[in-house]
């Protein structure tokens, strides 16, 4: 099974953990209190995605506390909180890296059991964390497909030249478009090899599908930082997902690489994989597992941030999280960055360095 098949029999609904260990989350101790939200799973059209009831405890500090949160395809849809609200840990149990104490996970209204990463991409999730897991002495193809099944990654022994770069990389002949291919193939190894010249076609089909091009010979240590991200949606984006989950994407980014993630971003949830003149027209669905990848298949995007400016730039929906539990969920073009403010710490919020942490300009802070 490629990493875009989906399984077609769903596992118990429920998951439940009965001893879940201490870990080092943002979260709070909250005294249990009568509050519903809005259910989402009552929206039209139908979820892509939805999480009911998901709680997570570290022993007495609980960090989701029977979230409920739906995503709709062709959206991008917000999590806003603050440092510690359980945005995160949400996410996390959606991508299989947390098992949670109860609740359950349902795509396309089916339940089903995400017990870990790999099971998570293989119902269509795919995420980008905050922190790049990439892997700075490989090229860019090589992070670009480290980790597949069909990879058949047997280990990473060292490099002759590894420190040389491109100029100094033993080449490989009669390769097609890429003949100056570094030779670092004999670590991808096994019955399903994908070969090098493949890996970077899909590396550059993609980039430029989406305006995100980046050269897949580069090392990925002499990259910038808005690079290297460029390099963790393109690894996403090839596995095809249906969810794609960015967990405060624009930390490490400047106001107009910020700007161009989500113009990236709202490409992937309308189906537009054609930014103008960069796009390759034949490209097509090409080989490999990112067959199909964007070309017109509109996707959910779960934007995880604490800034309230990208928030109503680049969503369609919000859902608030104070302390582990949902407190609004809002249509971002019928909301404001006060009302949205106070919903998210509690409280109005007076100008000075808070509003600023949160990204409420002063000029719209509430009173």
């Amino acid at each position: 099974m490629t990493a875009t098949s989906r399984p077609t029999a769903p596992a118990p609904a429920t998951v439940r953990v009965p001893a879940p260990a201490p870990g080092p989350e943002h979260a709070h101790h909250v005294p249990r209190q009568a509050h519903h939200a809005p259910d989402d799973h009552v929206s039209a059209p139908a979820p892509a995605i939805e999480l009911r009831g998901i709680t997570k405890r570290y022993g007495q500090v609980v960090a989701c506390d029977g979230i409920d949160l739906a995503v709709r395809r062709g959206e991008i849809h917000g999590l806003l909180g603050e440092n510690g609200a359980g945005k995160s840990t949400l996410m996390k149990v959606l991508s299989g890296l947390i098992r949670p104490d109860a609740g359950m996970i349902l795509r396309d209204g089916e339940p089903i059991d995400v017990t870990d990463p790999r099971a998570a991409a293989g119902i269509g999730v795919g995420m980008v964390h905050q922190h790049f897991s990439l892997v700075g002495a490989l090229t860019v193809w090589e992070n670009v497909i480290l980790g597949d099944a069909t990879a058949g990654l047997a280990g990473l022994p060292a490099r002759q030249g590894a420190g040389r770069g491109r100029a100094g990389s033993d080449r490989l002949p009669g390769e097609g478009r890429w003949a100056g291919l570094p030779r670092a193939g004999r670590l991808w190894a096994g019955g399903g090899r994908l070969r090098r010249e493949e890996a970077c076609a899909q590396t550059v089909r993609i980039g430029e599908r989406y305006g995100i091009a980046v050269d897949p010979l580069a090392r990925v240590d002499t990259l910038s930082a808005g690079q290297r991200q460029r390099v963790e949606i393109i690894k996403c984006l090839r596995r095809d997902p249906d969810v794609i989950i960015l967990d405060e994407p624009t930390s490490v980014l400047s106001m107009a690489e910020s700007r161009d993630l989500f113009a990236v971003l709202r490409r992937a949830v309308t189906g537009d994989g054609s930014p103008g003149a960069a796009a390759d027209p034949g490209a097509g669905a090409g080989a490999g597992v990112d067959a199909g990848a964007g070309a017109g298949a509109a996707k959910a995007v779960v934007l995880i941030s604490h800034k309230l400016t990208e928030i109503l730039t680049a969503t369609d929906r919000v859902t608030v999280l104070r302390r582990g539990r949902v407190v609004a969920r809002r249509e971002t073009s019928g909301t404001d960055a006060a009302t949205l403010a106070r919903e998210m710490v509690g409280r109005e919020v007076a100008l000075g360095e808070e509003a600023a942490a949160i990204g409420l300009a002063p000029a719209t802070a509430a009173a």
